[in-house]
């Protein structure tokens, strides 16, 4: 008796139906019919095939163990909807995006049932993280186009992001130069020991496998100790201008005194009668001179001290490098201490991400002016050139008097905490213009009205990247990865919002 009849006799005889998964299909399946029309992955599919992505089609031979070579890949697009959705319902590793693409039916259809191993997805991944910034750079301005990103307010933020390394990974500068002087001399004694060369297969796949180690290990280390010094001479702010604007003008009267003493100096010298003359002394002799001088040394050194104390500020522990990634940095966070990034949102008054920027500074302060570049850059790159941002809101984390005097739109900068701000506590009157003048501009209803949107708009975002799409720790290693990273989510997060306006325009039922 065939399968269907058994199951046609025994529903008769139960009185209900018992599922038959040995039913062969009598029609092929059509994909189509699997999700609903307007399902996420539909959305992402259709925009990818809008969007410009020859940045991600570039074919690469494939010669692996376990493909051959000049075998073709997996096509680029199906792998960026995939990666696109997967970031969506917050899968990001890539051995869980393979196991889903064969058990979920939206991995599914993204993949089209041709499921690619997690290796490909990882190098996907990987391979095109710069394409990443034009990626998010495009679905903004698809935003654009469906009527989304009101920048008549914009609020900015930032979260620390945890990076792909340990926070015991940290150390200082003596020991990291004691490693690399401990490997360099360890593979020098390996090379002229020909007793590592035996003929052993074994010993000779270890020798191969610590020798790529340590490589790894000292190229790390050397960039840990470069990146002490690095940014030090360039590093600014208004302390640091006015104290090399009184080191100039020393340098200045110090020289030109200089010179009209030692044109006094070389006349007396070349006087026939110097003899009878009162001796004139040569500049580098005079005390006066040499008093100047050690004024102008000591200017230089506070200026350095500066500099050293500033830097320090901006990127956290300045006296420690991550060996796992150097480019990472200690930062301190709500609970704690995180060896990350500081991750930078500059978001619209519906929820749209309009810039999205990764640094090591460790405190917002200084990341104001780059992050008001930021959106000013992409807005213009979305909308032709026709954007442009009403009001900026800001936290007490950014009020400094430099970023309420810098070029560009208005901006509503408390110097308090919001807790403080709700609790309606009368601060003395300011010393400095410019604070008083927001603190004035903070008293009216109608600023501080809009100063509440903040939290709304800006926070609600680091908290869909950390809690919905459980961004709290960074795939990649290194600052460039991070950012097309983070520009990856905050494209994710812009087509997400898309795809809630296309969603609410539909009809009912």
């Amino acid at each position: 008796m065939s399968t269907a009849a058994r199951a046609g006799i025994e529903t008769m005889n139960h009185g209900n139906s018992i599922p038959s998964r040995d039913q062969q299909f009598l029609l092929p399946p059509d994909m189509r019919e699997w999700l609903p029309e307007h399902h996420l992955v539909w959305v992402i599919e259709a925009l990818v095939g809008d969007l410009e992505t020859s940045a991600f089609t570039k074919r690469r031979r494939r010669a692996t163990t376990a493909s051959r070579a000049g075998q073709p890949g997996y096509d680029p697009d199906m792998l960026l909807v995939l990666l696109l959705y997967a970031y969506s319902v917050g899968q990001r590793s890539s051995r869980g995006i393979e196991k889903l693409c064969g058990t979920d039916i939206a991995f599914r259809v993204a993949c089209a049932g041709d499921i690619p191993d997690h290796t490909v997805i990882s190098r996907f991944r990987a391979d095109n993280i710069e394409a990443f910034s034009d990626l998010f750079a495009q679905v903004l301005a698809e935003c654009v186009r469906a009527g989304m990103g009101n920048v008549g307010v914009i609020a900015i933020d930032g979260t620390k992001i945890a990076a792909n390394a340990s926070i015991d990974a940290n150390r200082k500068e003596p020991y990291l130069r004691r490693l690399i002087d401990e490997i360099t001399d360890e593979a020098e004694a390996a090379d002229n020991d020909d007793a590592l060369l035996g003929d052993d297969d074994d010993d000779d796949e270890t020798a191969r496998k610590a020798v790529i180690y340590n490589a790894s290990r000292l190229d790390r280390a050397k960039e840990c100790v470069e990146s002490f010094d690095e940014g030090k001479d360039n590093v600014t702010s208004t302390p640091i201008r006015r104290a090399e604007d009184v080191l100039d003008r020393r340098q200045h009267r110090y020289q030109r005194m200089y010179d009209q003493q030692l044109k006094k100096y070389e006349g007396w010298r070349a006087s026939p009668d110097r003899d009878r003359r009162k001796p004139c002394m040569h500049p580098d002799e005079l005390m006066l001179l040499k008093k100047r001088w050690a004024v102008i040394e000591e200017s230089k050194t506070r200026i350095q001290a500066l500099k050293d104390k500033t830097f320090a500020q901006r990127t956290g522990q300045a006296s420690r490098r991550n060996l796992t990634d150097p480019q990472s940095r200690l930062m301190k966070a709500r609970t704690g201490f995180v060896q990350g990034y500081n991750t930078q949102f500059a978001v619209s008054d519906d929820h749209v991400i309009v810039a999205a920027e990764v640094f090591t500074d460790a405190v917002d302060v200084h990341l104001f002016e780059p992050m008001l570049r930021a959106t000013d850059r992409e807005l213009k790159a979305a909308t032709g050139g026709q954007g442009s941002v009403g009001v900026v809101l800001a936290d007490a984390g950014y009020h400094s008097k430099e970023n309420l005097a810098v070029d560009g739109p208005d901006r509503l900068i408390s110097d308090r905490k919001a807790r403080i701000l709700a609790a309606g506590v009368v601060s003395e009157t300011s010393q400095y213009p410019l604070v008083q003048a927001m603190r004035e501009k903070l008293a009216t209803e109608e600023n501080m009205q809009l100063y509440r949107r903040r939290a709304a708009l800006v926070e609600t975002i680091n908290a869909w990247v950390k809690e919905w799409l459980g961004m709290r720790r960074l795939s990649m290693r290194g600052h460039v990865k991070a950012i097309g990273e983070v520009k990856l989510i905050a494209a994710v997060i812009n087509i997400l919002r898309l795809h809630s306006r296309q969603a609410g325009a539909l009809p009912a039922g």
